[in-house]
């Protein structure tokens, strides 16, 4: 980074900047994404839970000819589990947008800033080459960290029903000392 900013330092704001501007997304979008995630998998778990009991009762409903009523239960457990879902789904994919569309304006803008040095005669043939050069790292670096932050905010919330469930063992699980 410091040779960008040796080279032209104007240049390396237009490079670097996106990277900021997903980090400050990445910030803003976390808590949003962990609760629409969170109400996704409890709806999720309800239409698994309402599948399970069906599938464990199926002689019960044939023997009191409740097929319908109970294939139109799982219908408007479905419908109610797929609106979180669908909010999830929406959020992720508008953050990824969000995070590579910056990368791409960086890109274009730090491309159009060197082509203007370069018509002014500030910046040469050979400083557009290692802009250039760093410029795919840079932009890969960037889009990945956002998808990254994303994906360990979704993993975080899975991470802390773990950590939940096991503290709830080590109290209840006590070994058993030797006399």
């Amino acid at each position: 980074m410091w040779i960008l900013v040796n080279v032209n330092a104007t240049i390396t704001i237009f490079v670097f900047v996106p990277l900021v501007a997903i980090v400050a997304v990445a910030q803003i979008v976390t808590r949003r994404l962990q609760q629409s995630r969170a109400a996704s998998q409890i709806a999720t778990s309800r239409v698994t839970g309402a599948l399970g009991e069906i599938f464990g009762a199926v002689q019960a409903v044939q023997i009191a000819r409740a097929e319908q009523g109970v294939v139109d239960h799982f219908h408007d457990s479905a419908s109610c589990a797929a609106a979180p879902c669908s909010r999830e789904r929406k959020i992720s994919l508008l953050t990824g947008s969000v995070y590579w569309n910056t990368v791409y304006l960086g890109t274009g803008s730090s491309c159009c800033s060197g082509a203007r040095a370069m018509r002014d005669g500030t910046f040469t043939v050979g400083d557009f080459a290692l802009f250039v050069s760093y410029l795919g790292f840079v932009t890969e670096f960037s889009g990945f960290m956002g998808l990254f932050s994303r994906s360990t905010s979704s993993s975080g919330y899975r991470w802390d029903a773990c950590w939940r469930s096991c503290a709830a063992a080590r109290r209840t699980c006590r070994p058993r000392r030797s006399s």
